[in-house]
């Protein structure tokens, strides 16, 4: 009786063992993917801030500067900055630019894995 009670135990033991082991493999995976997912949002984001910058630039072109007061050079590094910054501040709230990109390229990427 206690072979018996023994030859039973260890393929159980086993198939435990191997399902904590898959477990293991899945949650690392999943980690994996938390990361990946991260950093893809992040870069989306970011594409959104440049896009939004030069869309800045291209609206700032667009407005008659008139001659009396003139910061040359200065003036246009701060405007550069400044749009850089509204950019940077305008997509970090539900940015509906970079949720749809992120969207189509984590589709993308599912689907190469």
């Amino acid at each position: 009786m206690n072979t018996f009670i023994r030859s039973s135990f260890y393929p159980d033991q086993f198939r435990l063992e191997h399902i904590k082991g898959k477990m293991d493999q899945i949650e690392k995976g999943l980690k994996k993917s938390e990361k990946k997912d991260k950093a893809l949002y992040k870069a989306c984001q970011d594409f959104e801030a440049i896009f939004m910058q030069m869309v800045f630039k291209e609206m700032r072109k667009t407005v008659h500067k008139s001659k009396l007061i003139d910061g040359g050079f200065a003036e246009e590094i701060f405007e550069d900055m400044m749009d850089e910054e509204i950019a940077k501040r305008a997509t970090r709230k539900d940015s509906s630019l970079a949720d749809l990109l992120y969207q189509q390229l984590r589709l993308q990427l599912n689907q190469n894995e």
